[in-house]
């Protein structure tokens, strides 16, 4: 690898801490020093110091969520999009040497805010600025339609490195590649209550 390759993934990867885990990046906890990359037989598990994750199972399954240590610490809890919450010993997972950061393909539901391109995440509660290119069409249509500034939406798509739009360092972006529903008058905490 060329040291311009080499600087431009350090770089990258620079931006996705900064971007992603923000300012507590690097809080100690009693799995260690965080962000991480944790794996086991079947999973691979980011975990950030503000207690969100992004986990693959067995290659080809992607969740993000909360994370919490129960068990007098001795058992990781994963509550993300999954039906139930995952439950993983401590003692099963293995920490990697570095961050293996993950672009993960999700079913997201959260609000839109159609002046800025930005999806913020009812389940994380973090915002990402939302592709704008042919994929996000669909979104950009749907929104055209209902012409209000914040849209509750179900999507399909992915997290992903991406360009800002003045050029400046890549940043996490959402990658919309099927608009589920759009609908007008509902928040996030609608969902908490029990509203779908």
């Amino acid at each position: 690898m060329t040291g311009s390759r080499a600087l431009a993934k350090l770089t990258v990867r620079l931006v996705w801490l900064l971007v992603w885990e923000g300012p507590a990046a690097g809080q100690t906890t009693p799995l260690g020093t965080l962000p991480a990359t944790f794996t086991d037989a079947q999973r691979q598990v980011e975990l950030y110091p503000d207690q969100t994750y992004v986990l693959r199972v067995s290659g080809d399954h992607d969740d993000i969520g909360r994370w919490s240590l129960e068990n007098d610490d001795r058992t990781l809890v994963l509550r993300g999009l999954r039906p139930a919450p995952l439950a993983v010993p401590i003692a099963e997972l293995h920490r990697s040497e570095r961050l293996q950061p993950l672009e993960p393909r999700l079913t997201l539901r959260g609000v839109y805010q159609t002046a800025t391109a930005t999806f913020t995440d009812c389940l994380t509660g973090k915002s990402w600025p939302v592709a704008r290119d042919r994929q996000n069409a669909a979104l950009e249509t749907a929104s055209g339609k209902v012409r209000r500034e914040e849209l509750m939406v179900s999507v399909d798509g992915r997290l992903a490195m991406r360009p800002r739009m003045d050029g400046a360092r890549p940043q996490p972006t959402l990658i919309v590649e099927r608009v589920e529903k759009v609908s007008s008058g509902e928040s996030c905490g609608d969902l908490s209550a029990g509203k779908r």
